[in-house]
């Protein structure tokens, strides 16, 4: 009987399981993730966490379950959405990723409304500070060294 993984990469943590055909639960794993708030209304979360979380949860289930896990056949995933990570040339993180609950870029929404009345209209969403277009408009802004090297 094969064996199917699946990752769920949340924010406050990664929850690791194993199933069978049947979707019978074989083993599970999970690892908190801290958050990061430097100021009010930031979220950030250094992406190497997130691999380190993985693997730890994945030798985990191999060491609980290393039967199923050499059966394994898939991998699903999931995640947090709308979180920025910006890479360099050696796809290495330039900065803690910019979670999808951060706050920093309303200023930016509020200006892209003023300039763009119906922005909401042109795009199917009005701007939110957690989409990645605000995002990149406060780093530019705040941190144009960080978009220069990624």
């Amino acid at each position: 009987m094969s064996v199917w993984a699946g990752i769920d990469l949340g924010t406050s943590g990664i929850k690791l399981a194993l199933f069978d055909d049947n979707e019978h639960l074989l083993a599970a794993a999970s690892r908190p993730i801290a958050v990061s708030r430097p100021r009010p209304g930031w979220s950030e979360q250094p992406p190497d966490l997130w691999w380190r979380a993985v693997c730890s949860g994945l030798d985990e289930l191999a060491a609980t379950a290393p039967e199923a896990m050499a059966r394994l056949r898939g991998i699903g995933l999931s995640g947090q959405m709308l979180g920025l990570v910006l890479l360099d040339e050696a796809q290495r993180p330039v900065r803690p990723a910019i979670l999808w609950n951060d706050q920093r870029a309303l200023a930016e929404c509020r200006e892209l409304l003023e300039k763009v009345p119906d922005i909401g209209r042109r795009s199917h969403g009005a701007p939110d500070p957690g989409i990645i277009g605000p995002k990149m408009l406060w780093l530019a802004r705040h941190e144009p060294a960080v978009l220069e090297s990624s």
